[in-house]
């Protein structure tokens, strides 16, 4: 019974140990030339602000804008 028991153990920490290893795999595809790693989309806007401006009241509104002249 506790022979048993370690198997069940191991073979669930082995199964968990492949899914870790699966999510933090790169996708990609590969063809004759080798693999070719897909890169992941940005998420959020295609302006990227400093975080002292990101932080601060009233970013992405014209609020803060000024002409220089």
């Amino acid at each position: 019974m506790i022979a048993l028991a370690g198997i069940i153990v191991v073979a669930s920490l082995s199964f968990c140990t492949i899914l870790i290893g699966l999510r933090r795999a790169p996708e990609g595809y590969e063809d004759e030339q080798g693999f070719h790693p897909i890169r992941k989309r940005a998420s959020g806007a295609a302006v990227v602000r400093p975080a002292r401006y990101a932080k601060s009241h009233g970013s992405g509104a014209l609020k803060r804008a000024e002409a220089n002249l």
